[in-house]
């Protein structure tokens, strides 16, 4: 809950969680995060096909269902690009149009 908190709520929620509720220090937090995180190369890279079916494996399990091929689909989006980036001072972040 921690780790989310942190990544979609930002380091201030997070620390007023922290001081209110007894939670894990941030840096705590952060260690936790980077440790389950899986970086993706570009492309068709096999280690994370081998990565998405250990996770795969496991989920089937735990929910029981019988293990068989699961339809995948290897794409790039770039919607997410910003056209035109600009500085935001207050925020500290870059953000677009």
């Amino acid at each position: 809950m921690y780790e989310m908190l942190k990544h979609y709520g930002g380091p201030r929620s997070h620390r007023f969680i922290e001081a209110n509720l007894a939670g894990p220090h941030l840096r705590t937090t952060e260690k936790r995060w980077a440790r389950l995180l899986h970086h993706y190369e570009l492309g068709f890279d096999e280690k994370s096909f081998v990565f998405l079916a250990r996770f795969y494996k496991v989920v089937l399990e735990k929910l029981e269902i019988p293990l068989g091929c699961v339809p995948c689909e290897c794409s790039e989006d770039e919607s997410a690009c910003q056209d035109e980036p600009r500085w935001n001072q207050r925020r500290d972040q870059l953000v677009g149009f």
